[in-house]
């Protein structure tokens, strides 16, 4: 039952998504901004044609997973593959250099480091499913600009589990507790730079 409510969802989500995306075209608006505004309105704060967050919270999911499913179809391994340096130079640039800014002005204004850096870390993230959609909406997927956007955000996407470890390190307080978590990190580190050389 709870499927059938789901697909009903979806079939609700569809149906009015069409008609405000068709008007965001017109208007010479990205379509993201028409399902947008068709999630705000349906969802629990507006009208609450779709009551249950954990509800808006699948369905998210499931329109976050086949936005980057067809960003995919359009991008090849040998493409991304020709980005390594941008990957590695740009987005640890603008990544590590957007959380030292941040850093410093939250320890400037007397906030501790650790939180400092997660707010340093929250505004240095992109939204790879809209930005690469906004490029691809436009035909700048393969311009000079749009790979090293999609350099960048690649970059951003790899260092999310890095810096989750790392946040959570941050966040003991307890010197014994706080040192195992390095530990952690070290270890979680070496397992993902193993999976991404076997991958």
């Amino acid at each position: 039952m709870h499927d059938l409510g789901v697909l009903r969802d979806l079939a609700l989500i569809v149906g009015l998504a069409i008609p405000v995306v068709a008007l965001t075209h017109r208007m010479r608006l990205p379509s993201l901004i028409g399902f947008l505004f068709v999630g705000i309105v349906i969802g629990p704060g507006g009208l609450g044609l779709i009551p249950e967050p954990d509800t808006v919270s699948t369905l998210a999911e499931i329109g976050v997973v086949l936005l980057l499913f067809e960003i995919g179809l359009e991008l090849s391994l040998s493409q991304v593959l020709q980005w390594r340096v941008s990957v590695v130079v740009a987005g640890s640039l603008q990544l590590l250099g957007m959380i030292a800014v941040v850093t410093g002005l939250g320890v400037t204004v007397g906030l501790p480091v650790g939180r400092s850096v997660f707010y340093g870390a929250l505004v240095a993230l992109s939204s790879t499913a809209i930005v690469s959609r906004m490029l691809s909406e436009r035909g700048e997927l393969d311009t000079p600009h749009g790979r090293e956007v999609m350099a960048v955000l690649l970059f951003q996407d790899l260092a999310i589990a890095p810096l989750m470890l790392l946040l959570s390190v941050l966040a003991q307080t307890d010197g014994a507790t706080a040192s195992g978590g390095w530990g952690r990190l070290m270890t979680g580190l070496v397992a993902m730079t193993g999976l991404l050389v076997g991958g």
